[in-house]
């Protein structure tokens, strides 16, 4: 016969794995419907934006898409959306210069930025392709093959290596490859053109490598000075005989 106590630590038991099956499943619908809320949400700011642009009432649609650069920094679709809808509103102000460097910092983010011609005018892309050309050049590092790149502190990955989009100015770039001492080379990206860049790495000597080349010298001198202190130990010196005296002269 079961005893009391066991009886309450059975049901104590269920109990609690029905809290935490509970808690589990409102874990996954949670995880399910927190994305599909966020898209609902993100879609009724557009739509409300997309009516204050046709209202004409740019400046309540330019702090809404501000806002939303703030409130969705990690999703790269609707940052480019957010930016473009952004500078074409600022045009729409008649606010060009304002527009312009708006651009320039969407490009700073987003160097391949670009609109949907079925949606924003055409010319945004024109805008946007001589901006990108005034602001980037191109860097293609050939070799040498498997070194480690560095572009200033920046960690590049493994040569050859390519990059379409690199902020002008001044760079170092720095190679280094086990068995070779690493290279530091001051580059410099103009706009719109493309660096072709190759490096050569110095191999690391062996560290014995010097007998190598020190041995024979050191085993020549050695052989030198035994050659030229022979006779100087213990056996007798011997010496040349004195000349015989001269003849007694004739009487």
């Amino acid at each position: 016969m079961m005893m009391a106590s066991e009886m309450t630590w059975m049901r104590s038991a269920s109990i609690q794995v029905r809290v935490i099956s509970l808690a589990v499943a409102i874990s996954l619908l949670a995880g399910i419907t927190a994305p599909v809320f966020s898209q609902e949400e993100i879609f009724t700011k557009w739509e409300e934006i997309g009516l204050l642009r046709a209202r004409g009432e740019y400046k309540q649609a330019v702090s809404s898409l501000r806002k939303i650069l703030i409130d969705y920094p990690d999703d790269g679709r609707i940052q480019r959306r957010a930016w473009n809808l952004l500078v074409h509103t600022m045009y729409k102000m008649n606010n060009e210069e304002e527009a312009l460097a708006t651009a320039r910092q969407a490009l700073e983010l987003y160097p391949d930025l670009s609109v949907n011609p079925a949606i924003l005018p055409e010319w945004m892309n024109e805008t946007y392709s001589e901006l990108r050309s005034s602001m980037y050049g191109a860097l293609t590092v050939t070799g040498p093959e498997g070194a480690e790149l560095f572009l200033d502190s920046d960690s590049l990955g493994t040569a050859p290596f390519s990059i379409d989009y690199l902020r002008t100015g001044n760079y170092s770039l720095t190679a280094e490859k086990n068995g070779y001492h690493a290279r530091i080379d001051t580059i410099r990206i103009d706009p719109s053109e493309t660096l072709t860049f190759g490096m050569t790495l110095e191999r690391k000597k062996d560290k014995k490598w010097w007998l190598y080349r020190v041995g024979p010298v050191v085993v020549a001198g050695i052989i030198a000075i035994i050659g030229f202190t022979s006779g100087s130990g213990d056996d007798p010196v011997v010496e040349d005989p004195l000349p015989d005296p001269p003849d007694p002269p004739a009487n």
